[in-house]
This record gives structure tokens, C-alpha cells and sequence, in this order.
């Protein structure tokens, strides 16, 4: 981790050493965190089969944008509405996280 300083200029007559002495203080950064977006599509949605694999269990895709309109979301090369989808977001350490 990168360390960086801070300093803090105190006002006039609050220091009895000076005016404006820096007091300097140190803290870490934290790792930058990185997310990302996916989603399967429901079992109440009319197209449920186009989320399976071809053992017919459920695939987790990212979620490729998201656009205005009614088909909002665009994962698995097709456009699919908020209610036809689950959010899950994956974190650094590759766990995935329900969102809906």
C-alpha cells in the first residue's frame, strides 16, 4: 500500500509554537475495490431456458449494458427486463453477492 501525508494548517494563535505550524500525519490508502454486475434470468420468466446450460443448470451472466427502454439489460447477446432478471454482483475475492 502506498502511504501519503496529510497536513493540517491550525489557525492563527491556536499554536502557542507558531502561527501556521503543519502538524504532519500519515494514513494508509485502502486497495481500490472492483465490482461487477451479473445476472441469471428467473424461473418465472418466459425465457428461463435461454439461462440454462446444457446439463440444464442456471448460468450466471455479466451483465454486456444497460440501456433505457423496456428491454433494459443486455446479457447472453439478448435484451431482457428488470423482472425477468436476478442481480448478483461479484467482489474482488470472486464471491458472488444476491442484489434482488
Amino acid at each position: 500500500m502506498q502511504e501519503r501525508e496529510r497536513t493540517e494548517t491550525t489557525r492563527p494563535g491556536t499554536n502557542p509554537q507558531g502561527p501556521y505550524l503543519r502538524k504532519k500525519t500519515k494514513f494508509k490508502e485502502l486497495p481500490s475495490r472492483k465490482a461487477e454486475l451479473f445476472a441469471r434470468i428467473k424461473r418465472t420468466s418466459k425465457y428461463y431456458f435461454q439461462g440454462l446450460d446444457d446439463n440444464g443448470k442456471q448460468i450466471t451472466f455479466p451483465v454486456e449494458s444497460i440501456q433505457q427502454g423496456l428491454y433494459t439489460f443486455r446479457l447472453n447477446h439478448n435484451n431482457y427486463q428488470l423482472q425477468d432478471l436476478t442481480f448478483y454482483v461479484k467482489d474482488g475475492e470472486g464471491r458472488f453477492l444476491k442484489l434482488n
